[in-house]
Formats: structure tokens, C-alpha cells, sequence
């Protein structure tokens, strides 16, 4: 069974964030980080319904539950890079989120990096530019050039349909 994922992260950062806004009313990003916050609600909320079908299996049809995940996944993962773009991230002295690996907790981050990149290189190649191109910074999870990917399919799925 999958676990739907919990809102109690981002709760936390509107509170952070409505927070900040009255600190600073008039900051240029109020309303475009407003609309990140609301595209991270709508995505996280299509994401739980979703799990609830994966939950189901009798529910699922065919293998579009692939790619609307993959869609609002990145959705999410866009309204988050504008905010941290709009806010300025510090942590254990770094200025990037995601800094060089010369520190404890740098490690980490380079971790959790190279599995944004990793979603990043799947999404691009599963419906983003499924046949034409692959970006060269895909290389180092062995994504190159004549890299292709087939339509996603499950088993049981196309066995349910038989």
C-alpha cells in the first residue's frame, strides 16, 4: 500500500511563509509565490487522489496513472525551485539549496540532488521529449544520446484487459 503524503511539511511552510509576507509586505514575489504555494496544494492533493486508485488496482484502466503522476510531481517540483529562487535558502553556511559536498550535512543535499535529477531525467524522457532528445546532463545516470524509452505499461494491468 502507498502512502499518501502528508501536508504537514507544507502546512508548516505556509505558516513560514504567511509569516514572512507580514514581515515584508511588499516583496515583488508575494503573489508569484502565492500561486507556487497553490500549485503545490492543487498537485499534492491530484497526487493523494491518485495513490488512492493505485491503492485501488481495480479502479485502474491503463498506464495513464504514470504519466499524470510524473506531470504533478513535476509540477510541484517547479513551484519549488520559484520559491526558493524567491527566498534566499541558507543552511550550514551555504547559500544554494543544494551545495558543494564539503560539508556534513553537503553530502546529503548532493543525495537528495541527484534524486530530483534523476525524476528530472525520467520525466524528460518518459513525456517530455520521449523520442527526440536527451539532455546531456542525464549522462551520468548512463542517459545518453540514443537513450529511448517505450511506453510505460504494467503487467497487471494488461492482464486485467485480457
Amino acid at each position: 500500500m502507498i502512502k499518501k503524503i502528508d501536508l504537514e511539511s507544507y502546512n508548516k511552510f505556509i505558516n513560514l511563509s504567511s509569516r514572512y509576507f507580514e514581515l515584508y509586505p511588499k516583496d515583488e514575489d508575494k503573489s508569484l509565490i502565492f500561486s507556487a504555494k497553490i500549485n503545490i496544494n492543487f498537485g499534492i492533493q491530484d497526487i493523494n487522489k491518485l495513490i488512492d486508485k493505485l491503492n485501488d488496482q481495480s479502479q485502474l484502466k491503463d498506464s495513464s496513472w504514470y504519466y499524470e503522476l510524473i506531470i504533478k510531481a513535476y509540477q510541484i517540483l517547479s513551484a519549488f525551485d520559484i520559491i526558493v529562487k524567491s527566498f534566499s535558502v541558507v543552511k550550514s553556511g551555504y547559500d544554494q539549496l543544494y551545495g558543494a559536498p564539503n560539508d556534513k550535512d553537503g553530502v546529503k543535499r548532493e543525495e537528495e540532488r541527484q534524486k530530483i535529477d534523476y525524476f528530472r531525467a525520467l520525466r524528460s524522457l518518459t513525456t517530455a521529449h520521449t523520442l527526440e532528445t536527451t539532455d546531456k546532463s542525464f549522462e551520468k545516470f548512463c542517459i545518453t544520446k540514443g537513450t529511448y524509452l517505450e511506453d510505460v505499461r504494467m503487467k497487471k494491468i494488461i492482464a486485467l484487459h485480457n
